[in-house]
């Protein structure tokens, strides 16, 4: 199984790599043949590989938000806004009731 960026599945690899950041395809290429390796060795892990591809779908979304690398550099580099990791939960509790 390849992957092409034509292939016709709205929710799979092909269009998970043709979204994909350029810095990040050659990582996802890496972690979906691993996948594939583990999945032809017949272990019947499907659920990994759909693990794997929920995961990708959702650094897509990230990936392609404005600022979504600068956030990492200035996580990394101890900068910019912060918020506690009590008040972000309360907030988001709150928010659900």
């Amino acid at each position: 199984m390849g992957i092409s960026p034509t292939d016709e599945e709205p929710d799979g690899p092909g269009e998970i790599l043709r979204r994909l950041p350029a810095r990040e395809r050659l990582e996802f290429l890496r972690q979906y043949r691993a996948a594939l390796k583990f999945d032809a060795a017949d272990t019947g892990d499907r659920p990994a590989m759909n693990r794997l591809l929920r995961r990708w779908r959702l650094v897509v979304v990230a990936a392609n938000q404005a600022g979504y690398y600068e956030a990492i550099s200035d996580a990394k580099a101890g900068i910019g806004t912060t918020t506690p990791f009590g008040v972000a939960l309360a907030a988001e509790l709150a928010r659900r009731t």
